[in-house]
């Protein structure tokens, strides 16, 4: 019994001292996105930096978070490329419509669809290159920004009749 209940403390006091040391690393962590005011993708970048160690529950640990950070910006990519959705409530994606027009941001689901103006291929670009992460090129912003507004613009011309129900009647009108 005692030799079962030494092994337990042994265990304990082992795994306090591995996970005191994953709490330090948090904390420089912390410290260092709190210090640097790392913002956006910024944060990948520190996340990153602090997969490089050689506490293995560290690692792990730091793998999670950055596959979770990684996961955001992915779904950012694809709500913007796919649907047009700009989704961005913390400013911290590398693209942004001009004007701070909450319209812009998300898709016209008003009932009247010819009082809302149609967003164009300039009311949007790319932010600062200090939001994109080191392992996005340019070029490749770039790409994402092109395609998502060329859906967002494309994707408002179904939404909007081509003309007016007076119009279409008055066409109506003449070709009788």
């Amino acid at each position: 019994m005692s030799s079962t209940c030494e092994l337990s403390c042994q265990l304990t006091e082992v795994s306090s001292r591995v996970y005191h040391l994953l709490f330090l690393k948090l904390y420089d962590l912390v410290a260092e996105i709190e210090s640097s005011q790392v913002h956006g993708c910024n944060i990948l970048q520190s996340l990153h930096r602090s997969c490089t160690t050689a506490l293995p529950v560290g690692k792990a640990s730091m793998s999670l978070l950055l596959q979770a950070g990684y996961g955001v910006l992915c779904q950012q990519i694809s709500s913007w490329v796919l649907y047009g959705i700009l989704r961005d409530p913390y400013q911290e994606f590398f693209v942004e419509a001009l004007g701070g027009d909450p319209s812009l941001t998300e898709p016209n689901t008003s009932s009247s669809c010819l009082e809302a103006p149609l967003a164009s291929m300039q009311d949007f670009r790319l932010k600062s290159n200090l939001l994109l992460p080191e392992q996005l090129s340019q070029s490749f912003a770039s790409k994402v920004l092109f395609a998502g507004s060329a859906v967002r613009v494309f994707g408002q011309s179904g939404e909007r009749p081509v003309y007016t129900a007076e119009q279409e009647a008055e066409f109506l009108k003449r070709q009788s």
